[in-house]
């Protein structure tokens, strides 16, 4: 009986030492700094910058952002324009971004932010 379990008990060690290699289906870790590079130029290909502000004068909240915000002097682009909402990002002359537009298209909603100590200025159902 002691030959069988010590037989036993050899094959086992001998099994988990062995040099198999097992397939997993499991994705092996990344590293989150090999992300943030991939991902960051992305977002940058996906902003248009507007020449001078000429074309925000086809859009619906053109006349409240030209009210609210001096566009003379800052500079538009677009962050995100699809299907649910446009946001844009307006720079002053020194490259900060002084403002931020969100508008809903579904709702027909205009949020506009200034990105300092003031925050939320306008936030209204366009007709």
């Amino acid at each position: 009986m002691k030959k069988l379990l010590i037989t036993f008990l050899g094959i086992l060690l001998l099994a988990g030492c062995s040099d198999d290699k097992t397939v997993s289906s499991e994705k092996p870790e990344t590293d989150s700094t090999s992300t943030e590079e991939i991902s960051e130029p992305v977002k940058e290909e996906n902003k248009i910058e507007t020449e001078q502000n000429e074309g925000l004068t086809d859009l619906p909240e053109y006349a409240i952002l030209s009210e609210k915000i001096n566009l003379d002097t800052h500079k538009a682009i677009i962050e995100t324009d699809n299907r649910g909402n446009r946001i844009i990002l307006f720079e002053n002359d020194n490259g900060i971004k002084a403002f931020k537009s969100i508008f809903v298209k579904n709702d027909n909603r205009l949020k506009i932010i200034k990105l300092d100590d003031d925050g939320l200025i306008y936030n209204d159902i366009l007709n």
